[in-house]
């Protein structure tokens, strides 16, 4: 997912997950972890209901990419 300006501008890219119906992963690159997460906060809208909780401390990511990739199997 790309994150916008108001022009239309790519601001940051990161990957979502769908953790369940009303739970999401969001994954973006470590150097701009606090700016992807300012862009998260200040896109809400008054009266939103939603929490954004920076969860690097707990959790820990393995990117496996490449041409092949598909073709690993993971145990």
């Amino acid at each position: 997912m790309h994150l916008l300006s108001p022009g239309g501008r790519i601001q940051g890219e990161m990957t979502i997950t769908r953790l369940d119906d009303e739970k999401f992963y969001a994954l973006s690159a470590a150097a701009a972890e606090l700016r992807d997460q300012d862009l998260l906060t200040q896109s809400l809208l008054p009266g939103e209901s939603v929490r954004i909780e920076n969860v690097t401390e707990q959790r820990g990511v393995l990117v496996v990419s490449g041409p092949r990739s598909a073709t690993l199997c993971v145990s």
